[in-house]
This record gives C-alpha cells, sequence and structure tokens, in this order.
C-alpha cells in the first residue's frame, strides 16, 4: 500500500509507508495539505503497530519521550485501560526495551479532580496510582502534570517521540469500532515541536514520587487515600 501522492510534499520513507491503512475519500479530503515526511493512519487501533515496531527498532541509550492523556478523552477509565490487553501488551514491550538498554520518559497528564478529592488532601483513585507506581517500578520515569496547569491544552495529545527519528501522535479518540487516526513524521520541524512540547509539559508537572510526598503521611510516607464513607 502507498500513502496519496497529494497528500504528501516529498516521499515518505518505506519503512513508514508500510504502516498506512487505506483511507476513505471522505477522510482524505478532512487532512488537508500535510508536511512533507508526514502521514495520517486510520483504522482499527491504527497506532499500535508503528508503535511496536518503532520501538524494537530503538537501541541501548536511545531515549522515548512519551505521553499519556486521560485527561483528554475519557478519564480514569483511560488510565485503567493499562490492565487491558492492548495497552498491557504495549507495556511488556516498554520494559523488554528497557532492559535492552533504551531510557523512556512517559508523562501522565490527568485533571486534578479525577485523581485528588477536591477540598481535601488525599487520593482518590489508588487504581491510577497502582497503574504509574508499575510503570517507576519497571524502569520508566515517571511524571505527572495536571491538564489545568498547562497553558495550551488544545495542543496537549498522546504523543511517542522515538528519539529523533520519528514522532507519533494520537490525534483522535477511539470511535465505537476502535478507529482512530494516528500522525506519524519524520519531519525534523514537526520532531522538534513535539519534543518541545514534551518538555513544557514535564515543566508543567513533578516526579510521580514528589507528587505522591504531597499526599503521604509525614511520618509513615504511607499515601493518604481518602475513606469513602
Amino acid at each position: 500500500m502507498s500513502f496519496p501522492d497529494d497528500y504528501v510534499q516529498e516521499k515518505v520513507p518505506e519503512d513508514i509507508q508500510s504502516y498506512v491503512i487505506p483511507l476513505t475519500d471522505d477522510l482524505k479530503n478532512s487532512f488537508g495539505q500535510l508536511d512533507e515526511g508526514t502521514l495520517i493512519i486510520y483504522g482499527a487501533f491504527a497506532g499500535a503497530r508503528p508503535a511496536l515496531e518503532n520501538l524494537a527498532k530503538m537501541k541501548s541509550g536511545d531515549v522515548v519521550l512519551a505521553t499519556h492523556v486521560p485527561a483528554k478523552h475519557r478519564g480514569l477509565e483511560d488510565m485503567h485501560a493499562w490492565y487491558d490487553t492492548r495497552l498491557r501488551k504495549w507495556f511488556e514491550h516498554n520494559v523488554e526495551a528497557i532492559d535492552n538498554g533504551v531510557n523512556i520518559r512517559r508523562i501522565f497528564i490527568l485533571r486534578r479532580d479525577d485523581l485528588i478529592e477536591p477540598g481535601q488532601s488525599c487520593i482518590k483513585d489508588a487504581r491510577s496510582v497502582e497503574i504509574m507506581q508499575m510503570h517507576e517500578d519497571a524502569g520508566i520515569e515517571v511524571y505527572l502534570t495536571w491538564l489545568e496547569d498547562i497553558e495550551r491544552q488544545r495542543d496537549v495529545e498522546d504523543s511517542i517521540l522515538f528519539g529523533n527519528r520519528l514522532v507519533q501522535v494520537n490525534q483522535s479518540a477511539w470511535d465505537k469500532q476502535g478507529h482512530n487516526e494516528i500522525l506519524v513524521s519524520v519531519n525534523s520541524r514537526i520532531i522538534s515541536g513535539y519534543r518541545r512540547r514534551w518538555n513544557q509539559w514535564q515543566a508543567a508537572g513533578r516526579t510521580l514520587s514528589e507528587v505522591l510526598q504531597l499526599y503521604s503521611e509525614p511520618e509513615s510516607q504511607a499515601i493518604r487515600y481518602c475513606v469513602e464513607d
């Protein structure tokens, strides 16, 4: 399969072209002109294959910068999806990459009220904390940023930067059939732009350990979870 010629200004590398899923005319018209070295994949869980393949190409010492943004989609339901088969498989490949010397840094972007009880200094969703700690325990650098603390919230998207080689961005939520749109680009300008955004989102938050310290008992260091009535 090849990407329509009128949707790229320059030939897209063959290893990127191989990800393409045929687009309907309506979808093609909605995307407009894309930057060179960039394409849109559309299909059922369209980002899974390129993400796994590109992670496998990373070498020891390479850095992967990732974001997961439940705040822009289904909230904690998206967060809990790390226990589902699809994201669990992605996590297992992350662990394998770390074992091979790849550095992975992931920002979780949540709405504060989804995790912290308003007006109280306690965490109301232990499962989300468990998921983030699972990532940290696996050797992933974990950061937590509140969506409310990001200046340009409309720019926040699920994204993965594979070193300086490629960026993959989830541009839509899944529809009822599990289809979504994924932007894949080897364009250096686009990669630099997403790296800059990632750094800004990281700076707006804290490491997971720092956040949990704010919601832990001073003496025991036990995380302070809200007690249900």
